[in-house]
């Protein structure tokens, strides 16, 4: 199972806020106690930010007592286009942000990134299911991090030959692995990483375009993972730039039944053009030896795209975003990208120029960790999707 088909997830639930503190009730033993009239102290709400009052999930996130459920809402062209699903999710604050969510605004500031845990499942309209875990780690003021996952899919996808599209499924486990250090006081990270994928391949459609070695087979990699990030958050970033390089080495030495080598680049930043205007902009790249199989070829990635649809052994993506915040809490984004794959097989024709575009919105669901939700609307060659965001689209 690609890693990449991973289907991210928003939503929300209400949660019962804690019962005030107990007050000392000390009491003259020579006067007696006097009644006296007083209006009612008025609780702050877990879901509302006292600085704007405005809706807000940041205290419900940072002090929520063990996991909280969240719905799925899957909106994958690839996979159906609608899905149902839910997670169990929880987020390991910083002692100062469990104990005072609203103590600062962090836009525009470097912000501790909270660890996050999350439990999900989900079945598609195409027939498609997934469940697993996975956890990402922020460890002594942000200098170790750890990335990991692990679960089982039956996924049913196309492989696309030009405009022809192969029927096949994918079943079988997955199991990723990433810890990286910082450098020093930069915003550099270097570390290793794993990957296993264990998977049963059934064709509904040939074509003679696979081969049967690839069918029932394990895919498994030692790699090097070199990464800088400058964020002012992890959820939806107002500045700063996270890149991340992989270079991974499959072989049977580490448990899997291809030896071949991949590299991926992904470079993404943000630009504050005023108080109001943030530009994104993302380059994408990926490189993989004919040996590997096929469906860890790299693919386009474009919003209005198909997971999976321009796939070769080459691929890259352009993308750039605009966020117009035309008020404290809600956005409007605009985005185009284009996109190209090629192949040195002769089944396979090149994808040059694969453009895709579109708009949506946003809510500023988390003031103090920037964090926001909304909806996207993309347009491509095979027509429009629709995505549920939760941080940035990338």
């Amino acid at each position: 199972m690609d890693a990449r088909l991973a289907v991210f997830a928003v939503g929300g639930a209400l949660l019962v806020p804690p019962a005030p503190a107990a007050q000392d009730a000390a009491e003259s033993p020579t006067e007696p106690p006097v009644a006296t009239a007083r209006p009612a102290a008025r609780e702050r709400s877990i879901h509302i930010d006292p600085t704007d009052g405005m809706f807000d999930v940041t205290a419900w996130l940072l002090q929520a007592r063990g996991f909280f459920p969240v719905p799925v809402v899957i909106t994958e062209p690839a996979l159906g286009g609608f899905g149902l699903g839910a997670g169990l999710v929880f987020l390991h604050g910083t002692p100062a942000q469990v104990e005072d969510p609203w103590h600062t605004d962090m836009k525009g500031q470097r912000v501790l990134p909270p660890s996050v845990s999350v439990v999900f499942g989900g079945y598609t309209a195409n027939d498609s299911w997934f469940a697993g875990g996975g956890h990402f780690g922020s460890y002594y003021e942000d200098r170790v991090r750890y990335k990991g996952a692990a679960g089982y899919a039956n996924v049913n996808l196309d492989y696309y030959v030009g405009g022809t599209g192969f029927a096949y499924q994918i079943d079988g486990a997955f199991l990723l692995q990433s810890l990286t250090f910082r450098a020093g006081e930069t915003g550099f990270f270097v570390g290793p990483r794993y990957t296993l994928f264990a998977n049963d391949v059934t064709l509904r459609e040939d074509g003679g375009v696979i081969s049967p070695v690839q069918l029932d087979s394990t895919n498994a990699a030692l790699g090097l993972e070199a990464g800088y990030d400058t964020r002012d958050s992890i959820f939806t970033p107002n500045r700063g730039v996270n890149a991340s390089l992989v270079v991974n080495r499959f072989d049977e030495a580490f448990g899997g039944d291809f030896d071949y080598w991949d590299a991926r680049i992904d470079v993404q930043s943000w630009h504050p053009l005023r108080e109001d205007l943030v530009l994104g902009v993302r380059a994408l790249g990926e490189v993989m030896d004919p040996e590997g199989p096929f469906y860890a070829q790299p693919a386009v990635l474009l919003r209005g795209v198909p997971r999976q649809r321009y796939q070769g052994d080459e691929m890259y993506t352009l993308d750039t975003e605009l966020r117009w915040d035309f008020t404290e809490r809600w956005s409007a984004v605009g985005f185009v990208g284009v996109g190209g794959a090629s192949s040195d097989s002769p089944l396979r024709p090149d994808y040059s120029d694969v453009v895709a575009g579109g708009a949506g919105f946003r809510y500023l669901v988390g003031r103090p960790i920037s964090a926001r939700a909304g909806v996207d609307v993309g347009v491509g060659p095979e027509g429009p999707a629709v995505y549920i965001q939760f941080g940035t689209g990338w």
